[in-house]
């Protein structure tokens, strides 16, 4: 497909790629032809610094949930089944009752709702196409939004996300937010429980 408003898609789906010198030169054995990387390397560095961060995230919900049962059952349980959708999905049903009989229902459902749209914010950028966008800057395409949509492929069904310093930045500090709760909660849990804590953990302010 032809970019709409003088875009430059980047991906090979959508677009043919161009070779910049400077791709060719950063380590890998072959070019990577991504010239957006060379235009938006803040942008891009933040992006990999959020997709990197979510594997901790899951981590920290893991431990949610050990917390209640014990850490090498949370750990089978969370990660032995594919998919991030499934690793919350799993941790909220053995979890849930128990933060609620704990009097830490309501706060454990607003986590476990942040947590989803923390994954929501993932799976953009992780399944993406970029695009470069002349009048207004970086953009993506994303994919799993595109599939969903019931109309027919074409130029006209394709829709363009911009992306900013800010944005990201906002994006950037809701992450460390969802971490920052969900070790709350696993401190709350424990010291509600009668477990032996080194310290505690006050609740996040948005």
């Amino acid at each position: 497909f032809r970019a709409p408003n003088g875009a430059c898609g980047v991906g090979f789906v959508f677009s043919i790629r161009s070779v910049t010198s400077s791709s060719r030169d950063r380590g890998f054995g072959m070019p990577i032809n991504f010239p957006v990387y060379d235009r938006y390397p803040k942008e891009l560095a933040m992006i990999g610094q959020m997709l990197t961060m979510y594997g901790d995230m899951e981590t920290d919900l893991m431990n949610c949930v050990a917390i209640v049962h014990n850490q090498d059952m949370a750990l089978k349980a969370l990660f032995r089944p594919r998919g991030e959708t499934n690793r919350v999905d799993i941790a909220d049903a053995l979890a849930r009752e128990a933060y609620k009989n704990h009097g830490l229902g309501d706060e454990f459902a607003e986590c476990i709702a942040n947590f989803r749209f923390s994954l929501k914010i993932r799976n953009q950028y992780a399944h993406c196409n970029w695009w470069d966008t002349p009048a207004h800057g970086l953009g993506f395409i994303d994919m799993q939004q595109l599939a969903e949509s019931q109309k027919h492929l074409s130029q006209q069904s394709l829709t363009i996300h911009l992306v900013d310093l800010g944005l990201l930045n906002a994006q950037g500090e809701y992450f460390v937010y969802v971490q920052e709760f969900l070790r709350y909660l696993t401190n709350a849990y424990g010291k509600k429980n009668g477990a032996k804590l080194a310290f505690e953990l006050p609740r996040p302010k948005k």
